[in-house]
């Protein structure tokens, strides 16, 4: 059997939020770019400003930790809740205030049993 790579396109990124100054302050992959409910997603999270701490990825009713994976770069692992829309907000914390950055929404599909 041959192993595969999950491969992360432009197609599977969140819109980024702007702020009122016209700044990227997030910029949000999950990884599969459909996740399907039960089963087990990654979060990217880059672009936050530096010195960004405690961050978190919440997609309610889950608040995971996003973990440094590589400078700049951080990942939090959840599992994709019921079917439907599913909506992504990162809070980090920046010299002493707490942020809430809109991250997107993606569609958590049904899941399919094997019997």
């Amino acid at each position: 059997m041959k192993a595969t790579r999950n491969i992360i396109t432009v197609a599977d990124m969140l819109p980024a939020p702007i702020t009122a100054t016209g700044i990227i302050t997030a910029v949000i992959m999950a990884r599969p770019s459909q996740p399907v409910s039960g089963h087990a997603m990654q979060v990217l999270v880059a672009a936050l400003p530096t010195g960004a701490r405690d961050v978190e990825v919440v997609a309610a009713p889950q608040r995971v930790r996003a973990r440094v994976v590589k400078p700049g770069i951080r990942r939090a692992q959840l599992v994709a809740p019921a079917p439907g829309p599913l909506t992504l907000t990162v809070e980090f914390t920046l010299r002493g205030h707490r942020y809430q950055v809109a991250g997107g929404v993606i569609f958590v599909t049904v899941g399919t049993s094997v019997q």
